[in-house]
């Protein structure tokens, strides 16, 4: 516990921010325990709660992978996570998350700005958070409006 402790720095919205090593691409921390390397986070779950059950994740509720408050963490499957994710608006182009996967919206005002913009379509897709294909699919009259589906 001390050694985990003394890797941590507490931010002003209570994260606990993994100041030790952190996967460069998506900024998981990471830290050794019970002589497994393991993703910091899940490690913080072990420590403070216990073992994590066969098909579960631990979710951030915080959103910050470097987070490893328990307080900020759940456990869920990967349906639960994604689902979190969507609902928060965490999904989109940059994130490799699809339109049409429930959560997204693309809104009758989206597609009336996106006809009249004569822009390129990747510049478009940038702006209002979609992919290049679904520019061009409102352009020709092919995308149908997505309707946010509830939980």
């Amino acid at each position: 516990m001390e050694r985990f402790i003394e890797k941590v720095s507490i931010n002003k919205d209570g994260c606990w921010i993994w100041q030790a090593f952190k996967e460069p691409k998506f900024g998981y921390g990471r830290f050794k325990l019970n002589g497994k390397n393991e993703a910091a986070h899940r490690a913080s779950w072990v420590i403070h709660n216990g073992p994590i059950p066969s098909g579960l994740l631990v979710c951030h509720k915080c959103d910050i992978p470097s987070c490893v408050n328990p307080d900020h963490l759940f456990l869920g499957t990967h349906k639960d996570n994604s689902r979190d994710r969507d609902i928060k608006g965490r999904g989109g182009p940059k994130f490799g998350f699809l339109e049409s996967n429930i959560g997204f919206k693309v809104t009758d005002d989206m597609i009336e700005k996106i006809n009249k913009d004569q822009r390129s379509k990747t510049v478009i897709a940038r702006e209002y958070g979609v992919s290049r294909s679904t520019v061009l699919r409102i352009k020709t009259g092919q995308q149908r409006k997505l309707v946010l589906r509830s939980f």
